[in-house]
This record gives structure tokens, sequence and C-alpha cells, in this order.
């Protein structure tokens, strides 16, 4: 998370918060909160915190909301993965979907769709669209 973050943050927070029936947190709460959990992106922990909405029993201790968070990021994965398998060819020629290619030289290097593939596993773009989702009446 960046500084940019924050007010989604605070936002998110209050809302698990009374989603548990806690009390309100305050500064030191939400800046050691946000502080823990800041190497991860906002989506997740976004994502993390609507399923403890719906799962927890009791507010989550930082390490209990990051490996939600991580789970989360984990199981978008799993299921982009299987989605790029399902397809009939790959969707980047330069890497064949494996978000590494080769140069005229041989050495290896982060395919520029690496990129792509991360901002839709955030949802800050959308997923492609199967052929067959493309032409199948609506």
């Amino acid at each position: 998370m960046t500084e940019t973050d924050k007010p989604a943050f605070v936002d998110v927070m209050a809302r698990l918060a009374v989603s548990l029936r806690e009390p309100a947190p305050d500064v030191v709460t939400m800046k050691t909160y946000f502080s823990a959990l800041a190497d991860l992106e906002i989506e997740f922990v976004t994502a993390a915190a609507a399923r403890l909405m719906q799962t927890a029993a009791w507010f989550p201790k930082t390490s209990e909301w990051r490996a939600a968070a991580e789970q989360v990021a984990r199981d978008r994965r799993e299921a982009q993965r299987a989605f790029l398998r399902q397809l009939p060819a790959p969707l980047c020629r330069g890497c064949e979907d494996t978000g590494w290619a080769r140069d005229d030289r041989g050495r290896v290097f982060r395919c520029d769709c690496a990129t792509l593939r991360r901002l839709e596993l955030l949802g800050r773009k959308p997923w492609p669209v199967r052929p067959a989702e493309l032409t199948a009446p609506g």
C-alpha cells in the first residue's frame, strides 16, 4: 500500500470494525495495522477484509489479516492460471503466457505481459475475454 491508499484503508478498517462489532479503531491502531500491511496491495487487503467480515468471529490480528490477504492473492493467481490454461492459444506470443521471454541473444527477461497479468490480478484491468465468450449469443 502507499500513502494514497490510506483513505481506502481507513474506510475498510472502519467497515471491518463495525461488521465485527468492534469499537472504532483509534489512530495508533490504524497506523499500526497500516504499517504491518503496507507491503501488500490495497486490493488484496480490501478483499481480505471483505472475507473476514463474513468469516471472522473476532477482529483480526495483523498477522491474520495478512494471511487472509495473501490467501486472496493465491486464490486469484490460481484462478488466473486456470483461466490461461483453458485458452486455446496463449494470449502472449512473446512468452506464451509464462511471463518470461528471451531476446535475440538468448537472455531471459520479464515479458511486458507480466505487468498486465498483475494488473488483472489486482482488478485494475479487466481479465481477457475467452474467444467463445466474444461470439456467444447474448
